[in-house]
């Protein structure tokens, strides 16, 4: 199945908004008994800022953060067991999701919060107010330096310069000056 070939509209019969399992190469839809009531979705950046002796702040770049979607579940008072034990089976096993709605289809999400929320005014049925996180995956890649293009090779070989009288002078005082005592500090008797 394709998460391409899916509708969503909205009628008394669908979701308008689904989450799918990504089992190898298929898709599963996962919380079948639960109804999406309402699915925030965060598509943030942080901008790197950088201050500049004036005060003032500038920023150069930004980083893309990994897309966050909260999402409230209704599960009824006769299924809510099943719901939730495939919720913790998910959770437990860091599954990859899909989430799509109308705004678009988000993958490589996973269930990163799950708090139940449990009250007597619900006449025994449950909420659950689901955070999914996106995993951003980097493939790193490593190139061979070529020394060649370095800048020290037609330099050849460099030997340290002796220090002169004046330079050894210097060293000595400071050395001197590090091992007398300070008479302005006296240990507490």
């Amino acid at each position: 199945m394709s998460i391409e070939n899916i509708s969503l509209t909205p009628s008394s019969a669908t979701d308008i908004f689904a989450i799918y399992s990504q089992e190898g190469n298929g898709l599963r839809q996962v919380f079948k008994l639960a109804r999406p009531t309402k699915a925030l979705i965060r598509i943030t950046t942080k901008p790197m800022e950088q201050p500049l002796e004036t005060g003032a702040t500038i920023v150069d770049h930004r980083v893309v953060l990994p897309v966050e979607i909260d999402i409230d579940l209704f599960l009824s008072s006769t299924t809510y067991r099943t719901t939730i034990d495939e919720i913790k089976q998910l959770y437990s096993n860091a599954s990859s999701l899909v989430a799509h709605c109308r705004s678009g289809i988000y993958d490589n999400l996973f269930i990163q919060d799950m708090p139940i929320d449990e009250s007597v005014d619900k006449f025994g049925s449950l909420t659950i107010k689901m955070k999914l996180k996106e995993v951003l995956i980097v493939t790193a890649s490593f190139q061979p330096v070529n020394i060649t293009n370095r800048p020290t090779v037609s330099r050849g070989n460099i030997s340290p310069i002796p220090a002169t009288t004046v330079q050894k002078s210097e060293l000595g005082t400071i050395a001197h000056r590090a091992r007398k005592p300070n008479p302005n500090l006296r240990r507490k008797s």
